[in-house]
């Protein structure tokens, strides 16, 4: 299913990531398209589903330990 596409900043607002941490948020991306905003969303269209043939699993280790 087709989903609508949304700015990142127009994100990050409806998200109420605040300003001072919106740099700081790491993103993976493939080219110009936003897959995942770590900590917080991944695309509908990288979501792994029953048609899913490939997988890449991504671990994001943060500052803190307990991260």
């Amino acid at each position: 299913p087709q989903t609508a596409r949304k700015k990142l900043q127009d994100y990050m607002v409806d998200a109420k990531i605040p300003l001072t941490q919106r740099d700081e948020v790491p993103l993976v991306a493939d080219g110009n398209h936003i897959m995942w905003i770590v900590g917080y969303r991944i695309s509908e269209y990288y979501k792994v589903t029953t048609g899913t043939k490939t997988v890449i699993r991504v671990h994001v280790k943060g500052e803190n330990e307990n991260e």
